[in-house]
């Protein structure tokens, strides 16, 4: 029987990160000499996930207690995939906590894995944000930089990387690069992708927002389907996702399986709208409009200039200004949406299913084999969920919720449901890979190591998120009345 944990707090909070959020108890397997003197519930609670779980119970509650010592062998190479997606919230008014994946579930994991590593093999912290994310700076202001300092302290060799190919800096004129490398290894996914499909003319309009058009048709063809990964992420044995759920304006639902658009190094490859209306058999937003398809030209003009080095880029930009002002007045830009911002996005989902194939079946090389090439672990913050404008403006939603699971279609179905939203929306839930028990009748256990089926969960409305406003109305759960 496939299993789910949830892990819940009372009065939901980050613990302090002093002592670098060290646990506020000495647990016997709990190898260093740092407590927090301020209570740290995050650590309790992924502690408590890997016994509800039934991780190595016989050594439960003794020194040689290693939970991922199934999973993690010493002398593998380890990969922690945190949420790392941009250095601020877009939201001025709101802060990083529910943005990024917080040190302190960082932390309690990385305890696990050195256990079972035994002092052996490779550990890496890494993740590809969008292109403009200050990686620097992220580091600095959440506090990650005083959690590897740590580690260093101890003689603890971790490799935190910057997984992206291209890094751009936002200037008030236009985008400068700062680093641009191709040297990812390219995996093509052919007929095994979800866009095997689709026609000559329909992936001709895919899109991803700010890049050059063309870039996304050297990747995207009836032959091809290739996407750029960072080769530490090929080269690991296992990986632990530490997801950052947050309602999602393209997707609906950010989560576990989402979380692995950060393995890719090159954000062209991904496709994320598809131009034109649903009528035009596209879904960059609903109704067929003259408004809509004249911002649409100039937002292609506007990123093939930028990146050209065309001086009409300010035209460009100018006049694609122009048209969201005269959108926004009419209030079409609200009703209609725009850049596949709603619920009839047809292009993103199938993005993130092409990325989970390639995380479990591509080989170190890149080549795609019948048999998973490594194991997944999912550990999902929720203590401080984002809702709203997700990914880059959500408003914090303190539920105190962490959510494990070893297999993803599993922890994002029922992260799905806490979070008030309906499976049917999030498309992509029915078709990841290893999809097993479909009617969702697997079990999910609590701190307290009380276990009962997903059917039977007691749900509360206190975890609902908020969705984005152009999914309001149409993700909400049956028996949720939408805001």
């Amino acid at each position: 029987m496939e299993q789910v944990y949830c892990g819940r707090m009372d009065n939901a909070a980050y613990p302090s990160g002093e002592q670098c959020w060290s646990p506020s108890e000495r647990y016997p397997e709990y190898p260093y000499s740092e407590l927090s003197v301020a209570e740290n519930d995050v650590y309790r609670l992924i502690r408590a996930g890997f016994h509800a779980l039934g991780y190595d119970a016989t050594h439960y509650g003794q020194p040689e207690w290693n939970p991922l010592g199934d999973l993690i062998r010493p002398g593998m190479t380890v990969l922690l995939k945190p949420n790392w997606v941009l250095h601020k919230n877009d939201d001025p008014s709101h802060d990083m906590d529910c943005i990024v994946t917080h040190p302190s579930v960082i932390r309690a994991v990385l305890d696990y894995v050195l256990i079972a590593l035994k002092g052996t093999g490779r550990v890496i912290v890494g993740d590809a944000p969008i292109q403009i994310c200050h990686f620097e700076a992220l580091h600095q202001t959440i506090g990650y930089d005083r959690l590897w300092s740590y580690y260093r302290e101890k003689n603890i060799a971790l490799e935190i990387m910057d997984f992206r190919g291209l890094v751009a800096h936002e200037t008030s004129a236009r985008m400068n690069v700062l680093r641009n490398s191709s040297a990812g290894i390219v995996v093509d996914l052919g007929r095994d992708s979800l866009f095997s499909d689709w026609s000559d003319e329909k992936i001709d309009r895919m899109r991803v927002t700010n890049y050059a058009t063309r870039l996304m048709k050297e990747h995207h063809s009836t032959e091809k389907h290739e996407y750029m990964i960072h080769p530490s992420v090929l080269e690991a044995d296992v990986i632990l996702n530490l997801a950052k759920p947050k309602s999602h304006r393209k997707a609906g639902l950010t989560a576990c399986a989402k979380n692995f658009v950060g393995a890719c190094m090159r954000k062209e490859d991904l496709p994320h709208h598809t131009v034109g209306s649903k009528a035009e058999n596209g879904d960059e937003y609903r109704d067929k409009s003259a408004l809509h398809g004249l911002q649409s030209r100039l937002l292609d003009k506007k990123n093939d200039s930028d990146y050209a080095g065309d001086k009409r880029f300010f035209l460009y930009k100018w006049l694609y200004k122009g048209v969201r002002a005269v959108q926004k007045l009419s209030g079409a830009e609200n009703r209609d949406f725009f850049e596949g911002s709603w619920y009839g996005n047809d292009t993103i989902w199938r993005t993130i299913v092409d990325l989970n194939r390639i995380l479990r079946y591509a080989d170190k090389t890149g080549v795609l084999c019948a048999e998973p090439q490594r194991s997944v672990f999912n550990v999902a913050d929720l203590v401080v969920a984002g809702e709203g404008e997700g990914p880059l403006k959500p408003s914090p939603n303190p539920i105190g919720v962490i959510v494990m699971s070893d297999r993803i279609w599993a922890a994002d179905r029922f992260i799905c449901r806490l979070a008030g939203f309906s499976e049917t929306a999030i498309r992509y839930l029915g078709s990841l890979p290893d999809q097993q028990c479909k009617d969702g009748s697997f079990v999910v256990a609590d701190a307290s190591g009380t276990r009962t089926t997903f059917d039977m969960y007691p749900f509360d409305p206190a975890c609902y998120l908020r969705p984005t406003a152009g999914w309001r109305g149409h993700i909400e759960f049956e028996d949720r009345q939408p805001e």
